[in-house]
């Protein structure tokens, strides 16, 4: 089964209108689960919201007291981001119908 999928924070190339993409059912998931932490930890894999988008990445390091370096694995740049638009990062796991976040 497919269905049409539109994100309400990308927009299309020529930016008419929200991105729209035909997705199958082993595509989606529900709702994030929400992981409430205080500090992030050197080290932990984390989604960082920017771009209109989320990324994964890794924190390098923390800078002062509400920003931290994130790495990039795929890019290899370190970019400072503000604590509320980092988040745990998780995985779906459509096997057993669940949300897992990793420790690293």
């Amino acid at each position: 089964m497919t269905y049409i999928v539109q994100f309400r924070t990308l927009l299309e190339d020529y930016q008419s209108g929200f991105l729209r993409e035909f997705v199958t059912v082993d595509k989606i998931s529900p709702k994030l689960a929400d992981v409430v932490v205080s500090d992030f930890v050197l080290g932990r894999k984390v989604d960082v919201f920017a771009n209109d988008g989320w990324w994964v990445g890794r924190i390098a390091s923390k800078i002062g007291e509400t920003e931290y370096l994130v790495h990039f694995d795929n890019t290899n740049l370190d970019i400072i981001y503000s604590f509320a638009n980092i988040r745990v990062h998780q995985d779906w796991d459509a096997a057993n119908d669940v949300w897992m976040h990793t420790r690293n």
